[in-house]
């Protein structure tokens, strides 16, 4: 019974994190085949955390609503940028709310190109 206890909140753990990760890798594929490109504000550079480096960036989309969102960045993309400055991102014309940094959207439509042959 103990052993349950344990178990079943590791499971509920480790199910929602598979959710997530497959939701996001269906969101990025999405852009790859209809991104529309953009351009997005820096607004924030969070502190770093072991090798996690991410940013927030806010951009107006296809409406005159802000959108933000706060990807992780490689490294030298976050060393790159200061807030103020911008980034170029795609995201899909009829759900901006789902958006990327350019480059990450151009690093998986390459990997789905040679996993294509095309």
């Amino acid at each position: 019974m103990e052993l349950l206890l344990i178990l079943i909140p590791l499971f509920l753990i480790f199910t929602i994190n598979v959710a997530v990760w497959v939701r996001r890798s269906l969101q990025i594929k999405q852009l790859t085949e209809r991104g529309m490109p953009g351009r997005a504000v820096v607004v924030k550079k969070f502190p770093r955390r072991k090798q996690r480096t991410r940013i927030q960036y806010e951009f107006s989309g296809t409406t005159d609503q802000p959108i933000r969102h706060s990807p992780t960045v490689s490294q030298a993309v976050y060393q790159s940028l200061e807030v103020g400055s911008s980034i170029d991102i795609e995201f899909l014309p009829e759900n901006p709310k789902v958006n990327a940094p350019k480059y990450l959207v151009d690093q998986a439509r390459a990997a789905l190109q040679k996993r294509s042959g095309i």
